[in-house]
Protein backbone atom coordinates (compact mmCIF):
# COMPACT_ATOMS: atom_id res chain seq x y z
CA UNK A 1 0.00 0.00 0.00
CA UNK A 2 1.08 3.59 -0.60
CA UNK A 3 0.40 6.71 1.44
CA UNK A 4 0.80 10.35 0.50
CA UNK A 5 2.57 12.85 2.72
CA UNK A 6 1.91 16.59 2.37
CA UNK A 7 0.55 16.20 -1.14
CA UNK A 8 3.50 15.05 -3.21
CA UNK A 9 5.58 12.57 -1.19
CA UNK A 10 4.65 8.89 -1.47
CA UNK A 11 5.64 6.33 1.18
CA UNK A 12 5.25 2.59 0.65
CA UNK A 13 3.99 0.41 3.49
CA UNK A 14 5.47 -3.04 4.00
CA UNK A 15 5.45 -5.74 6.67
CA UNK A 16 8.86 -7.44 6.83
CA UNK A 17 9.43 -11.08 7.70
CA UNK A 18 11.64 -10.19 10.66
CA UNK A 19 10.89 -8.00 13.71
CA UNK A 20 12.17 -4.42 13.83
CA UNK A 21 14.81 -3.02 16.18
CA UNK A 22 16.34 0.40 16.74
CA UNK A 23 20.09 1.10 16.96
CA UNK A 24 20.10 0.25 20.67
CA UNK A 25 18.49 -3.14 20.13
CA UNK A 26 15.01 -2.14 21.35
CA UNK A 27 12.18 -3.83 19.50
CA UNK A 28 9.89 -1.52 17.52
CA UNK A 29 6.26 -1.76 16.45
CA UNK A 30 6.95 0.32 13.35
CA UNK A 31 9.61 2.26 11.52
CA UNK A 32 9.52 5.20 9.08
CA UNK A 33 12.52 5.59 6.75
CA UNK A 34 12.64 8.97 5.01
CA UNK A 35 15.52 8.18 2.63
CA UNK A 36 13.78 5.05 1.32
CA UNK A 37 10.24 6.48 1.48
CA UNK A 38 9.14 3.38 3.39
CA UNK A 39 6.97 2.62 6.41
CA UNK A 40 7.48 -0.75 8.04
CA UNK A 41 5.17 -2.46 10.55
CA UNK A 42 6.59 -5.30 12.60
CA UNK A 43 5.14 -8.75 11.85
CA UNK A 44 4.76 -9.16 15.62
CA UNK A 45 2.22 -6.31 15.85
CA UNK A 46 -1.32 -7.58 16.44
CA UNK A 47 -3.33 -7.27 13.24
CA UNK A 48 -5.99 -5.11 14.91
CA UNK A 49 -3.25 -2.60 15.88
CA UNK A 50 -1.87 -2.09 12.37
CA UNK A 51 -3.91 1.04 11.66
CA UNK A 52 -2.78 2.58 14.96
CA UNK A 53 0.89 1.86 14.22
CA UNK A 54 0.50 3.11 10.65
CA UNK A 55 -0.92 6.43 11.89
CA UNK A 56 1.97 6.71 14.36
CA UNK A 57 4.56 6.22 11.61
CA UNK A 58 2.73 8.55 9.23
CA UNK A 59 3.10 11.28 11.85
CA UNK A 60 6.87 10.74 11.69
CA UNK A 61 6.73 10.89 7.89
CA UNK A 62 4.84 14.19 7.89
CA UNK A 63 7.42 15.61 10.31
CA UNK A 64 10.08 14.98 7.64
CA UNK A 65 8.27 17.21 5.14
CA UNK A 66 6.17 19.70 7.11
CA UNK A 67 7.60 22.10 9.70
CA UNK A 68 6.43 21.74 13.29
CA UNK A 69 3.28 23.63 14.21
CA UNK A 70 3.85 26.91 16.01
CA UNK A 71 0.55 26.95 17.95
CA UNK A 72 -2.29 24.68 19.05
CA UNK A 73 -4.56 25.54 16.13
CA UNK A 74 -1.87 24.72 13.57
CA UNK A 75 -1.06 21.50 15.40
CA UNK A 76 -4.71 20.44 15.41
CA UNK A 77 -5.07 21.29 11.71
CA UNK A 78 -1.99 19.23 10.89
CA UNK A 79 -3.40 16.28 12.85
CA UNK A 80 -6.69 16.61 10.93
CA UNK A 81 -4.84 16.72 7.61
CA UNK A 82 -2.89 13.57 8.44
CA UNK A 83 -6.05 11.71 9.41
CA UNK A 84 -7.96 12.90 6.34
CA UNK A 85 -5.17 11.84 3.98
CA UNK A 86 -4.83 8.45 5.69
CA UNK A 87 -8.57 7.81 5.32
CA UNK A 88 -8.50 8.83 1.63
CA UNK A 89 -5.48 6.62 0.87
CA UNK A 90 -6.95 3.63 2.70
CA UNK A 91 -10.33 3.91 0.97
CA UNK A 92 -8.72 4.28 -2.46
CA UNK A 93 -6.82 1.01 -1.92
CA UNK A 94 -9.62 -1.15 -0.58
CA UNK A 95 -10.02 0.09 2.97
CA UNK A 96 -8.80 -1.09 6.35
CA UNK A 97 -9.58 -4.70 5.39
CA UNK A 98 -6.71 -4.67 2.87
CA UNK A 99 -4.34 -3.30 5.52
CA UNK A 100 -5.34 -6.05 7.96
CA UNK A 101 -4.96 -8.71 5.27
CA UNK A 102 -1.37 -7.78 4.39
CA UNK A 103 1.10 -10.59 4.89
CA UNK A 104 4.77 -10.29 5.86
CA UNK A 105 7.21 -10.49 2.99
CA UNK A 106 10.84 -9.85 2.11
CA UNK A 107 11.87 -6.21 2.30
CA UNK A 108 14.79 -4.98 0.25
CA UNK A 109 15.69 -1.38 1.00
CA UNK A 110 18.61 0.15 -0.87
CA UNK A 111 19.36 3.45 0.77
CA UNK A 112 21.01 6.17 -1.34
CA UNK A 113 24.53 7.24 -0.49
CA UNK A 114 23.13 10.55 0.76
CA UNK A 115 19.67 11.21 2.26
CA UNK A 116 17.07 12.21 -0.30
CA UNK A 117 16.64 15.94 -0.47
CA UNK A 118 13.40 17.67 0.33
CA UNK A 119 11.67 19.55 -2.43
CA UNK A 120 13.26 22.96 -2.41
CA UNK A 121 14.17 25.54 -5.01
CA UNK A 122 12.49 25.97 -8.38
CA UNK A 123 15.75 25.24 -10.17
CA UNK A 124 17.01 21.65 -10.21
CA UNK A 125 20.70 22.55 -10.46
CA UNK A 126 20.89 24.31 -7.10
CA UNK A 127 22.73 22.45 -4.29
CA UNK A 128 20.33 20.73 -1.89
CA UNK A 129 17.43 20.68 -4.34
CA UNK A 130 15.42 17.66 -5.45
CA UNK A 131 15.10 17.35 -9.22
CA UNK A 132 11.49 16.15 -9.36
CA UNK A 133 8.20 15.92 -7.48
CA UNK A 134 5.69 13.06 -7.37
CA UNK A 135 1.97 13.34 -8.04
CA UNK A 136 -0.06 13.15 -4.84
CA UNK A 137 -2.43 10.59 -6.37
CA UNK A 138 -0.80 8.37 -9.00
CA UNK A 139 2.85 8.92 -8.01
CA UNK A 140 3.98 9.97 -11.49
CA UNK A 141 7.06 12.19 -11.36
CA UNK A 142 7.38 15.72 -12.74
CA UNK A 143 10.64 17.62 -13.09
CA UNK A 144 10.91 20.49 -10.62
CA UNK A 145 11.51 22.91 -13.48
CA UNK A 146 7.90 22.30 -14.58
CA UNK A 147 6.43 23.26 -11.20
CA UNK A 148 4.55 26.58 -11.32
CA UNK A 149 4.90 29.14 -8.58
CA UNK A 150 3.19 32.31 -7.42
CA UNK A 151 4.47 35.49 -5.84
CA UNK A 152 6.48 35.71 -2.64
CA UNK A 153 4.28 36.86 0.24
CA UNK A 154 5.30 38.00 3.71
CA UNK A 155 3.39 36.41 6.60
CA UNK A 156 3.30 38.97 9.39
CA UNK A 157 2.34 36.59 12.22
CA UNK A 158 5.27 34.23 11.69
CA UNK A 159 7.62 36.86 10.24
CA UNK A 160 8.36 34.57 7.30
CA UNK A 161 8.16 34.70 3.52
CA UNK A 162 6.03 32.14 1.68
CA UNK A 163 5.21 31.20 -1.87
CA UNK A 164 2.50 29.07 -3.51
CA UNK A 165 3.59 26.20 -5.77
CA UNK A 166 1.53 23.86 -7.90
CA UNK A 167 1.92 21.13 -10.49
CA UNK A 168 -0.64 19.37 -12.69
CA UNK A 169 0.04 15.70 -13.39
CA UNK A 170 0.28 14.88 -17.09
CA UNK A 171 -0.95 11.34 -16.45
CA UNK A 172 -3.99 11.63 -14.15
CA UNK A 173 -4.72 15.37 -14.48
CA UNK A 174 -4.72 15.99 -10.72
CA UNK A 175 -3.51 19.41 -9.56
CA UNK A 176 -1.37 19.42 -6.40
CA UNK A 177 -1.09 22.80 -4.65
CA UNK A 178 1.10 23.61 -1.66
CA UNK A 179 2.82 26.55 0.04
CA UNK A 180 6.49 26.69 1.03
CA UNK A 181 8.67 28.87 3.20
CA UNK A 182 11.16 30.92 1.22
CA UNK A 183 13.47 33.91 1.37
CA UNK A 184 12.41 37.40 0.31
CA UNK A 185 13.80 36.74 -3.19
CA UNK A 186 12.00 33.41 -3.62
CA UNK A 187 14.74 30.93 -2.68
CA UNK A 188 12.83 28.04 -1.10
CA UNK A 189 13.72 26.58 2.28
CA UNK A 190 12.44 23.09 1.42
CA UNK A 191 9.76 23.21 4.14
CA UNK A 192 6.04 23.06 3.40
CA UNK A 193 3.67 25.36 5.27
CA UNK A 194 1.23 23.30 7.35
CA UNK A 195 -1.65 25.80 7.29
CA UNK A 196 -3.27 26.08 4.85
CA UNK A 197 -2.68 22.42 4.14
CA UNK A 198 -1.64 21.16 0.68
CA UNK A 199 -4.58 20.57 -1.67
CA UNK A 200 -5.32 17.95 -4.30
CA UNK A 201 -7.82 19.17 -6.90
CA UNK A 202 -9.55 16.97 -9.46
CA UNK A 203 -11.68 17.48 -12.54
CA UNK A 204 -12.97 21.00 -13.22
CA UNK A 205 -11.57 22.19 -9.86
CA UNK A 206 -8.02 22.10 -11.24
CA UNK A 207 -8.31 24.56 -14.19
CA UNK A 208 -10.67 26.75 -12.14
CA UNK A 209 -8.08 27.11 -9.37
CA UNK A 210 -5.30 27.90 -11.85
CA UNK A 211 -7.46 30.54 -13.57
CA UNK A 212 -8.32 32.23 -10.26
CA UNK A 213 -4.73 32.20 -9.09
CA UNK A 214 -3.35 33.60 -12.33
CA UNK A 215 -5.99 36.37 -12.28
CA UNK A 216 -4.81 37.37 -8.80
CA UNK A 217 -1.24 37.67 -10.07
CA UNK A 218 -2.09 40.14 -12.85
Amino acid sequence: MQFHIAGQNVYRLQIPLQPLFDEDGNELDGLCIEAARRILISPRVEIERREEVLLHELRHAWAFHVPAATDDESDCQLFASIGQQLRHDLESQGGVAVLLAMRPGPVNISLPAEPQRRISSIGADTPGVADRVACGVCGAETMCGDVEHGRVEFHEASRSHRIDRWVRCEFCGVLTVWREFCSSDGQLAGKIVAVPKPMILRGAEAPAWIERHQAMMV
